[in-house]
């Protein structure tokens, strides 16, 4: 399947694989306090340039461009906060001998639920 996309900050074409992302430290599938620090990660898949396109139901999705990702605070802080008790999508595009293939996504829970300045998180009754 080929995707086409109209924004500049993604690849303009890509082919879906049934390839998963994997990224170190595993943050796949989780669920975290909405004032969490940005989870950065590096992707281990192979590649030689990589965008990573994290997005939720509220807000504006953040791309990253290379194997690290780095994560804006701002950016974060902005869609976490509005994604409260929400999805976050993560999808990342490997590009390989010239062409972007676009690797399964994964997703991860945001809580309503803050952390405490100790570090704990106390589920709201």
């Amino acid at each position: 399947m080929l995707s086409v996309s109209c924004n500049g900050t993604e690849p303009k074409e890509s082919a879906k694989t049934d390839e998963y992302a994997v990224v170190s430290p595993d943050y796949t599938d989780i669920v975290f306090p909405y004032n969490i620090a940005p989870l950065n990660f590096t992707v281990r898949n192979e590649g030689d340039d990589f965008i990573t396109r994290i997005s939720g139901d509220n807000g504006d999705a953040i791309y990253i461009s290379g194997r690290d990702v780095q994560i804006n605070l701002k950016q974060w802080q902005s869609l976490v906060e509005t994604n409260k008790n929400k999805e976050l999508s993560y999808t990342i595009f490997a590009k390989r001998n010239g062409k972007w293939m676009e690797l399964n996504s994964f997703t991860n829970h945001v809580s309503e639920d803050p952390i405490d300045e100790y570090g704990f998180v106390f589920p709201t009754p």
